[in-house]
């Protein structure tokens, strides 16, 4: 059952039978009435009836629809019969939803430019956000976002933030909230169909927002750039936030957190613990971590962005493309081996819910921006690590390519695997007088039985999969033998 299928799912479902709710004007017409009620209720009666009666019959069986054109009504506060008529009858229809959400956040950002980059923002951050977001973290990615170059420290970021203006700009465009909650995930989008005017039709309505009433774009290359400029967007937002000056000073916890942090957690001294825990794959992260102590990173002057960008930057780094990389320069600064900046976000990257005890270990002292770059990068950005990056500086670890493919084989991430052979060749080029290429071969047949038992031993050696990776097909055949007469 679908009530707004799209084209290749119902080609995918042709011969599988289906229910296609039809429209039913009784039904809009008790949504339309309630609508009118709630958000309209100083209009005449006269001029009520007629919106009840036109947006009834125009609605097609579309809630959301109706619930943009009560707002769009409520933000015009058009009041008598005739000019109201005179509205309704150009307004745009259910298909044409896009156009709708355009002449909204026009009325809602008062054709104010400072307005319109906080909403437009805030929204672009919402279509790509890996989880929903809370009202701090929203208000605080929109205007990082607007901020000059010249912002750079989570004080001087704070004294720009109104989380309030920011949600008063957005408030049509996501779900109900509560607003005495401002640190709660419970942020999103209201509609997928919002999602989708932010991905087809932003560019054509971002630099024209004020005077703009033509429809969106849908055309698929369109919306994939527009997807990749917005990852390209929070994944720059996210770095830009972890390098203001506060990240790399203080670190994330007090002496007493961290003192919780050894003691154990959740555990009754006193208690019978004769019966085994039974093992729940249901249960979730959340709900296991329901009662554990916690932390506020805003407490240690790291702000109200800290945990977002923390946590998910890396995986809008893996999705970015090679042409909207971050740089270089950026990442090194970030991934720093041994500094406190790297040590703070890979301390919270392992605590999504800011909870004292950590998801899994992950020791910041093993890494570095190449290790990051292998492990969470995308290829193209590894590459351009690799030709541009000086691994003789402080900002690598001593060795760092060996230590990276040590890393990736004991990983064991098969897609990987390939990336392997570019770092091998980077480092047997870099000029270095003792490459140990003893160490190197040791590391392979440390994992050759994890190779045997996944059988991912032919794919490590595969000379399509090492072209792949942008060697040529000789270097590949070398590589191959050397790694044969270990």
């Amino acid at each position: 059952m679908f009530l707004r299928p799209e084209k290749d799912i119902l080609q995918r479902l042709d011969d599988i039978p289906r229910v296609e709710p039809e429209p039913d004007e009784r039904r809009d017409r008790i949504i339309v009435g309630k609508a009118v009620e709630e958000k309209l209720s100083g209009l005449g009666e006269d001029v009520k009836d007629l919106v009840t009666e036109e947006l009834s019959r125009s609605a097609q069986g579309s809630a959301i629809w109706i619930k943009m054109v009560v707002e769009l009504l409520e933000m015009r506060q058009v009041r008598a019969l005739t000019p109201m008529r005179a509205f309704l009858d150009r307004l745009p229809q259910p298909d044409q939803l896009s156009q709708l959400y355009s002449s909204l956040l026009s009325c809602h950002t008062s054709d104010d430019l400072q307005n319109q980059g906080l909403a437009i923002s805030a929204l672009e951050t919402f279509a790509i956000s890996r989880r929903p977001l809370t009202i701090l973290e929203v208000a605080w990615a929109a205007t990082l976002s607007c901020a000059k170059e010249d912002v750079t420290s989570v004080a001087a970021l704070a004294g720009l933030v109104d989380h309030q203006r920011v949600m008063a700009l957005i408030r049509p465009f996501v779900a109900l909230v509560d607003f005495d909650d401002t640190k709660r995930c419970q942020v999103r989008l209201v509609h997928q169909s919002v999602e989708e005017f932010v991905l087809e039709g932003w560019t054509s309505t971002r630099h024209g927002l004020q005077h703009s009433d033509t429809s969106p774009t849908t055309d698929d290359a369109q919306v994939k750039h527009t997807a990749r400029r917005l990852e390209a967007s929070i994944l720059n937002n996210c770095i830009r936030y972890l390098l203001l000056v506060e990240i790399g000073l203080n670190y994330l916890f007090s002496e007493g957190q961290e003192a919780i942090e050894a003691m154990p957690q959740e555990y009754d001294l006193f208690g019978d613990h004769d019966e085994p825990a039974n093992y729940d794959p249901t249960v979730t992260w959340e709900t296991w971590e329901e009662n554990m102590v916690r932390y506020d990173p805003s407490e240690r002057g790291l702000g109200e962005l800290f945990v977002y960008a923390s946590c998910h930057w890396v995986e809008h780094f893996g999705a970015v493309e090679v042409d909207s990389p971050p740089g270089l320069a950026s990442i090194e600064t970030l991934c720093q081996a041994g500094s406190l900046r790297l040590k703070n976000w890979t301390e919270q990257f392992t605590r999504p819910q800011c909870t004292i005890q950590r998801r899994f270990v992950f020791d910041s002292r093993l890494y570095d921006p190449l290790s990051i770059t292998s492990l969470y990068g995308s290829e193209a950005m590894l590459q351009m690590m690799l030709e541009g990056s000086d691994f003789s500086t402080v900002k690598f670890l001593p060795n760092s390519p060996m230590v990276v493919v040590d890393q990736i084989l004991r990983w064991g991430d098969k897609s990987r695997i390939k990336l392997l052979f570019l770092i091998m060749r980077a480092w047997s080029f870099s000029g270095m007088s003792d490459r140990g290429w003893d160490t190197l071969f040791d590391l392979v047949d440390g994992v050759l039985e994890t190779m045997i038992r996944e059988s991912w031993g032919s794919e490590l050696l595969q000379p399509g999969t090492i072209q792949s990776s942008g060697l040529n097909s000789c270097t590949a055949a070398n590589e191959q033998q050397a790694l044969r007469s270990t």
